[in-house]
């Protein structure tokens, strides 16, 4: 059986050496023009999920063509990594974004 692709990629954020992974996240229009993506930002020398990892966000004004402004939204602690970000427009206008904080027990 074969699969219809039914979209196409809209933005892929390549891993570089400072940054070896890009995570979880979500897809949040904020407005008529403005799509913004909420993801994990891996940093350090490795990979895996135990290595540290901040809330970062970055911004699309044309419908996912182009996308910038990757901004830090929440830094993870010194012993901890943050992911599966979330993100909803409350009824105020404001944003929120869920989620995890998870700490490694070195013992």
């Amino acid at each position: 059986m074969s699969m219809k692709k039914i979209g196409r990629e809209v933005l892929f954020l390549e891993a570089k050496e400072s940054n070896p992974r890009n995570g979880e996240g979500s897809f949040l229009r904020i407005d008529k023009h403005t799509i913004m993506y909420a993801y994990s930002k891996y940093s350090g020398n490795d990979w895996n999920d135990h290595c540290p990892a901040d809330i970062y966000a970055i911004y699309s004004y044309d419908e996912g063509e182009t996308w910038e402004l990757d901004i830090c939204v929440n830094d993870n602690t010194p012993d901890g990594d943050l992911g599966y970000a979330s993100t909803v427009e409350l009824s105020d206008g404001s944003l929120l974004t869920a989620y995890y904080q998870k700490y490694v027990d070195e013992n």
